[in-house]
């Protein structure tokens, strides 16, 4: 990582979703197995097939501060895209759950993911972390990469959806999109401070 010292200005905000992971969406099963798949995929790593692209790269390269979820995926995303460089893993990144609530049916993990984010957005949780709960964090977080700003620029290798949270905050506080790279695995979006 490079950069010098900006105490007068902030930095840039990147918000980086993982790459692709060795747990693929595919297959049927009820809503218990979706919990259990969905515990399984918040345990494993990327798909050693699976390559950082190099704008990603290079705007790790180009950061003061690299920042990164604890989950494996999040992680050696981190690593892929800066090798050894020092990263701060914090729990304030990890990715919004997905709780399937108790239906009677068999249906493909895509059905699960989508009905499950639906129905956490309204309220359901289960056993998992609420949508208040997930949105006070989403606010620490905002805080977090603010406050690394001062130091420069800074990436954080996190998860879709807790992006997107962290990037609404952004906005509300006046930070604007510099690069909107999507919600692909290995997309990022770039944020520049307020005018």
């Amino acid at each position: 990582m490079s950069g010098d010292d900006r105490p007068d200005k902030l930095g840039a905000i990147s918000l980086a979703r993982h790459g692709r992971p060795v747990v693929r969406r595919q297959g049927w099963m009820d809503w218990k197995g979706f919990n259990e798949w969905w515990h399984s995929y918040e345990t494993q790593g990327l798909d050693p097939t699976s390559t950082a692209p190099d704008n990603l790269r290079q705007e790790a390269q180009n950061s003061n501060v690299l920042m990164s979820s604890p989950i494996a995926r999040a992680r050696e995303t981190a690593r892929a895209v800066c090798g050894d460089c020092p990263v701060e893993v914090s729990e304030l990144f990890l990715e919004a759950p997905l709780p399937a609530p108790p239906m009677p049916i068999v249906m493909p993990v895509d059905f699960w993911w989508v009905t499950g984010r639906f129905y956490w957005w309204l309220g359901f949780t289960g056993d998992f972390e609420s949508r208040r709960e997930v949105e006070a964090r989403a606010e620490l977080a905002a805080d977090r990469v603010i406050e690394a700003a001062e130091i420069g620029d800074v990436l954080v290798c996190a998860h879709g959806w807790f992006n997107r949270m962290v990037g609404r905050r952004l906005k509300r506080r006046g930070w604007r999109i510099a690069h909107n790279g999507g919600d692909a695995y290995w997309g990022w979006r770039k944020y520049l401070p307020p005018r």
